[in-house]
């Protein structure tokens, strides 16, 4: 990778800095609390005077900014990233330009913080200037041959916004948004602003030590490896509740006021065509009375990912409070979730007496929507209520339609929880954390290929999360964001979660250059785990968060489940090792693995039950049995072949199957719960772990056991009448849960790839086999979004012919494979209308047909 050619600065609003970048640590925390929670208007203004023909910069900001041209809004950005790979947006001028005078604006936010999804400058940079920053590097070019910089420098203007109020409620997913029109700049965005009052943007370069080269911020900046995000406006769809409500006094925080104010009949206020909320083009209006508010509560229908937004022309002074969440309370409101008391889902925006078009700068992740209007004495019209929904731009070309409508609902409900955890990279949820948490990402990965076939939002998230690593060689346990650059905490096995998914993608796309890019991260990352072992060969005690599901499994000791998933990386790095040339690395990963392999096979199987135990704790072995740790035995090909079939006769027996709740601590707390009878019932693994269980299933060929598992465990969301799947199986042993998550979704791969029966043979799927298994379906259709193009595939079985009709992509062959549905094959196959033997047949590029006929069965 080349580096970057900077040619213009990075500005921020004149401060005094640090006058050294040694040691500083004192005055690094200065600035950015004086950053914290800062929004600045940045302007350049310029002339054009012949016809463009290009006009293309690069944009980046610390930390996020909206970039306008002659006040027209262009876009929001940089993606997520590393600050030690600051990312930078290239954007296109050009449709916005025209001959003559133009401007160039940009609102930026900067944070002072270390967020979720945001990480603080590092090094000198960060000891010198602190957080804040706008970055602009471009030409217009003419055709009489004339180049207009545009790059940041002294002489573009800004100003500190007053409007925000700096000091509210913030936790890791930002700040309170508490706004204030009247102390906004109306227009600043337009090109005949008079920006005469603002100053020069101050310059940030200071003299390197010792005569080093200058420091700057953000030495190392990386193009944006996704796609522009979607925005789209979703507007309400019901209007749940609404009311009358004394207003609180202004000491009390926004969202205990708004949440905990009694609704009553309206009496003093006045409200007309409430209704008009729920349409674009219809008015509604407002009127309060003294001491009085109104409030409203609006449904959106499903899940939203996005910033609210409103449009309203009302008197000054007047305010419009929103509080979002994902769930309802029993009395018709939004009910706060259990996230801490510095959840920030409540904001205030008031009003200049002006009509005023206002959108909320970060996003949250809800369903309901709250609303309360204060101090309209005069009329408040509301034009409109709605959320910009923001994800990334998926691609819904995945498709799969059957005879039973639990398993279409399974796949399509995995489709919309994954767009909803979908943004500038995956996270886990859009409401409680938007974190890229690094276990999550396999089943987001799996997912997304079933569902999408995106490659690039999975490339970033490898790279990114390799970029983590510490120096002892653990991946950090979310990434980028607050807790890739803590060292207070960190999860272990993430680390291997993450290696699991370099070969998938490697499968899935063909793209085979990140196995170097990666390889030496995973060996330093598997060297983590390798001091851990013990002298039975056996990891034992590892430290830190040993998060594997949310099941309450025995994690102490020596683990059934973290040694075996060590055991498939050291299989997976030794792979890559070969792929890569590296022959001595992989004799030692193999046959490393191989003396974990029979240290697990010897201790931690119990022949009398013919199961493994989750752990053995001082050469005792554990009594408590899991699927979970049972799954994975099997899953990475620790446990014989001759062993499968006794080990699924118990963790798939639904009359031994136990959940629990997350700890023991909520166990212990319901007294409600039996204690669990550990000699005869096993730990029921929560929905993170079943793609694996599924896995291993289709290994055995037995498909019905996964549609049933299907059945029995997203069945009873869909019945609720879920839009996005729940963190957990049960809310109730699980209070703090979300009701958007998208490690739930593995039905939008499991049945594409397992039912309808399409997997890669060859990375990048230049070859893939098409093996539909019908199970109990009378038909059986869908699509699968292969990298090489749209693979479509129809089953149909009426009791005595089958057929199979499947489309090549170009440049790709497959092998297809009837499925076994009589007790004895068929004499009567055809492809193509020509006849044929056999089960597997090899058919090229383009649209194929194949059939059997059965006696009657």
């Amino acid at each position: 990778m080349a580096k970057y050619e900077r040619r213009a600065e990075w500005v921020w609003r004149p401060r005094e800095l640090s006058k050294s970048s040694w040691g500083g640590a004192e005055a690094r925390e200065r600035l950015n609390r004086e950053e914290a929670n800062r929004f600045v208007y940045f302007r350049k203004t310029f002339e054009i005077k012949g016809e463009i023909v290009s006009a293309s910069v690069d944009v980046s900001a610390d930390a996020r900014y909206k970039l306008y041209v002659n006040g027209h809004y262009v876009a929001r950005g940089p993606s997520r990233c590393s600050s030690l790979w600051q990312s930078y947006d290239v954007r296109d001028l050009k449709p916005y330009l025209r001959q003559g005078k133009n401007v160039v604006a940009a609102l930026v936010h900067t944070y002072g913080q270390d967020c979720a999804w945001y990480e603080l400058p590092r090094w000198e940079a960060s000891a010198v200037f602190g957080s804040g920053g706008w970055f602009l590097q471009g030409t217009v070019k003419t055709a009489t041959g004339e180049e207009i910089k545009l790059d940041t420098d002294g002489s573009w203007r800004c100003l500190v916004s007053e409007a925000w109020k700096k000091d509210v409620l913030h936790n890791f997913l930002g700040y309170t948004e508490v706004y204030d029109a009247r102390r906004a700049p109306r227009d600043w965005q337009a090109i005949d602003y008079d920006d005469s009052t603002w100053v020069a943007a101050q310059v940030l370069r200071s003299r390197g030590a010792w005569g080093s080269n200058d420091i700057v911020p953000f030495p190392v900046m990386v193009e944006r490896a996704i796609p522009e995000l979607l925005e789209e406006m979703h507007w309400p769809v019901a209007i749940i509740t609404s009311g009358e409500v004394q207003n609180s006094p202004a000491s009390v925080p926004i969202r205990e006021a708004i949440t905990t104010e009694e609704v009553r009949p309206l009496s003093a206020c006045q409200v007309r065509n409430l209704e008009g909320l729920l349409h674009e083009e219809s008015q509604a209006e407002i009127r309060t009375a003294g001491d009085r508010g109104v409030t409203v509560v609006l449904d959106f229908g499903k899940t939203q990912q996005g910033r609210v937004c409103f449009s309203v022309e009302g008197p000054a002074r007047a305010t419009v409070e929103f509080c979002y969440t994902e769930q309802l309370g029993p009395d018709g409101r939004v009910e706060l979730p259990h996230w801490g008391p510095n959840y920030v889902c409540a904001h205030r925006v008031t009003l200049d007496g002006r009509p005023l078009t206002w959108e909320q700068f970060d996003y949250g992740g809800f369903r309901y929507l709250q609303v309360t209007f204060r101090h309209c004495e005069q009329p408040l019209k509301v034009n409109w209520v709605a959320v910009n929904f923001t994800s990334y731009p998926v691609e819904y070309r995945g498709k799969f339609e059957s005879s039973d409508a639990v398993l279409n609902a399974a796949y399509d409900i995995s489709g919309y929880t994954l767009q909803c955890c979908m943004i500038d990279s995956y996270e886990d949820c859009p409401s409680r954390e938007q974190r890229q948490w690094t276990n999550d990402q396999y089943v987001h990965l799996m997912a997304n290929y079933g569902l999408f076939g995106d490659p690039y939002l999975a490339r970033q998230l490898l790279i990114q999360v390799g970029q983590s690593q510490h120096s002892d060689g653990q991946v950090g346990m979310c990434a980028p964001g607050d807790f890739a650059t803590t060292d207070t905490a960190n999860m272990p096995a993430f680390t291997l979660h993450w290696i699991m998914s370099i070969p998938q993608y490697v499968r899935y796309t063909g793209d085979a250059s990140i196995l170097q890019e990666l390889y030496h991260t995973v060996v330093r990352g598997l060297g983590w785990f390798e001091r851990h072992l013990d002298r039975d060969d056996l990891l034992n005690d590892v430290p830190g968060i040993l998060w594997i599901d949310w099941s309450h499994i025995e994690k102490r000791g020596q683990m059934t489940e973290l040694n075996a998933r060590f055991v498939g990386c050291l299989r997976i790095a030794a792979q890559m090792a070969a792929r890569l040339g590296y022959t001595p690395d992989v004799q030692r990963f193999n046959g490393l693995a191989d003396r974990i392999s029979a240290a697990i096979n010897e201790h931690l199987w119990d022949e009398e039950r013919g199961v493994y135990v989750d752990a053995r704790i001082g050469g005792v072995q554990s009594r408590r049995v899991s699927q979970v740790g049972n799954t994975s035995v099997m899953y990475f090909g620790v446990a014989p072949k001759s062993r499968w079939t006794r080990i699924l006769d118990t963790i798939l027996d639904e009359k031994r199957l136990r959940l629990l709740p997350p700890s023991a601590d909520d166990l212990k707390n319901d007294p409600r719960r039996p204690a669990l009878n550990e000699e005869t019932q096993v730990v029921m693994a929560h929905a993170f772990y079943m793609h694996m269980l599924h896995t291993v299933l289709a290994q055995l060929g037995r498909y019905q056991d996964i549609a049933d598992n299907i059945r029995r465990r997203w069945g009873p969301q869909i019945e609720a009448g879920v839009s996005t799947w729940w963190e957990h199986w049960d809310l109730r042993i699980a209070p703090g849960a979300t009701l958007c998550h998208a490690f739930v979704c593995a039905p939008g791969y499991d049945l594409p790839s397992y039912i309808l029966g399409v997997t890669p043979t060859e990375d990048g799927f230049t070859r893939f086999r098409v093996a539909p298994q019908p199970v109990d379906l009378s038909s059986l259709k869908g699509v699968f979004p292969s990298i090489k193009g749209d693979i479509p595939v129809a089953f149909d079985w009426d009791g005595q012919t089958l057929r199979i009709s499947v489309e090549v992509p170009a440049g790709t062959e497959a092998e297809v494979v009837l499925p076994v549905v009589a007790a004895h094959p068929s004499d009567d196959v055809t492809v193509d209308g020509k006849r044929a033997a056999g089960q597997c047949h090899q058919v090229k590029t383009g649209p194929h047909t194949l059939s059997a006929r059965y006696a009657a069965v």
